[in-house]
């Protein structure tokens, strides 16, 4: 039977820091590649990253978003991406984002929609949101997409801020929706 936390020595607590330590390459790799298949395959970060850029951008957002959506302003579609991908769990300033993009608010809207349809985005749950204040935050559906689509290699690594906004989205995955899928 676990012991709770309440119970534990000092000591009991750095054995339990010294735990994850063998892991943390490997995780830092599941944040460069993402977690998809194809790109595990690969022995080549920038090769992993060139692959799911163009799996995303190029047959997701160009092809299939218009055969499946009938979008048809992609160009507005990738650049909402994008910027969404660069502003990783931050609060969503609509007005920002519109003046960034040079589009109107319901194109915007509508792009977000459109991605939360396809799982590339997606917002947290109620539960996730315990302020009072109803926010628009939004998550990549993988770690790894932002440094792909960017192709940022590793120097996602050198930036302790970067880093943590791709582990955001590990922090609400346990909610009920994502749960499900």
């Amino acid at each position: 039977m676990p012991r709770l936390l309440i119970d534990w020595a000092p000591a009991d607590f750095y054995r339990a820091t010294d735990v994850p330590g063998a892991y943390v390459g490997h995780f830092h790799e599941y944040l460069l590649r993402g977690g998809f298949p194809q790109t595990a395959q690969v022995d080549s970060v920038t090769q992993a990253q060139r692959l799911l850029r163009e799996d995303i951008i190029d047959k997701v957002l160009k092809r299939d978003m218009t055969a499946l959506f009938g979008v048809r302003r992609v160009l507005d579609l990738e650049h909402t991406f994008l910027y969404l991908c660069l502003h990783n769990g931050e609060l969503l300033d609509m007005v920002d984002l519109c003046s960034n993009l040079d589009v109107k608010p319901p194109t915007a809207q509508h792009s977000i929609e459109l991605l939360e349809a396809t799982h590339l985005i997606c917002r947290p749950t109620a539960t996730a949101r315990t302020c009072c204040v109803r926010v628009s935050t939004f998550y990549r559906a993988d770690s790894g997409l932002a440094p792909a689509v960017m192709l940022k290699g590793k120097a996602i690594l050198e930036n302790a801020a970067a880093l943590g906004a791709a582990n955001a989205f590990t922090r609400s995955i346990s909610s009920p929706k994502w749960a499900a899928s």
